[in-house]
């Protein structure tokens, strides 16, 4: 199996603990750039024969696809959406309540029911902007530098909106074919402190959402703590995701043992 990683997407730290985790396995391996928004390689595409999994921006599925690289990456429209797992994960979703609205439907929304601040994300797994807490008064102005540095191509895309929620640790767990592989705190009350940690309340709460709705054979999957309860944020597509504290060679490890099995070739 071929790795293809991406350059100057993730920290520094984890890029360089991946390339040197797959050179230390002798796995294959190629590192490419992606021109940002074309989505296509800078330069030749490496010729890859065999299976490939992709790790980079989000431009790296449309580059996996362009050269029928498989499986490339982890993911699926109908199932990296937000409406499909809220409805699937019921009482273990977060924001339960949030409701799907136009880009340019928000502002409206948000006025009419006199909130000062609202949680925002797209409904999709394009990766448009990063999910966030927004201050009403400066959401126009927010979209508007959007829009002028090129992340929002048009005003329109579906999002999801819904009143903010109270967190406290914030979790990333890395599934592969059904097993937890690796944990990582990435927020704590509401600022980036990453560390490698695993919850057993986080674990069952992963497990639990495992059991409802499987959105891909390798997936990431962030856990927040409300309270005393624990409740999914949402899924993300693994390989456009950040490891944050998490061991990477576990994780490059696991990825590559589940490709290895479910591309294996039946000899003749």
């Amino acid at each position: 199996m071929t790795w293809v990683l991406e350059r100057d997407v993730f920290s520094t730290a984890c890029f360089d603990a991946m390339v040197e985790h797959i050179r230390g396995r002798e796995l294959p391996l190629k590192i490419v750039r992606v021109v940002p928004f074309a989505h296509v390689i800078d330069g030749k595409a490496p010729q890859i024969e065999g299976p490939a999994v992709c790790y980079g921006s989000i431009g790296v599925a449309k580059v996996a696809a362009d050269n029928g690289w498989q499986p490339g990456v982890f993911t699926d429209p109908n199932t990296f959406h937000y409406e499909a797992y809220r409805d699937a994960l019921g009482d273990l979703i977060l924001n339960a309540d949030a409701v799907r609205l136009r880009m340019s439907e928000v502002s409206a929304f948000v006025a009419e029911r006199r909130w000062t601040s609202f949680f925002i994300k797209p409904n999709d797994d394009a990766k448009a902007f990063a999910g966030a807490v927004m201050e009403a008064d400066e959401f126009e102005t927010w979209v508007s530098r959007m829009r002028e540095i090129g992340y929002l191509d048009e005003n329109d895309i579906d999002v999801v909106v819904s009143e903010p929620k109270p967190l406290g640790v914030e979790w990333r767990v890395i599934v592969v074919d059904g097993e937890i592989v690796e944990s990582s705190i990435y927020k704590q009350w509401g600022r980036a402190m990453a560390e490698r940690h695993r919850q057993p309340e986080v674990d069952a709460v992963v497990r639990a959402a495992h059991a409802r709705f499987v959105p891909a054979p390798v997936y990431v999957i962030d856990v927040a703590q409300v309270g005393d309860d624990y409740k999914v944020i949402e899924y993300n597509t693994f390989n456009s995701a950040g490891l944050y504290a998490c061991d990477v060679g576990r994780v490059v490890d696991a990825v590559t043992a589940y490709v290895e099995r479910a591309y294996a070739t039946t000899p003749a």
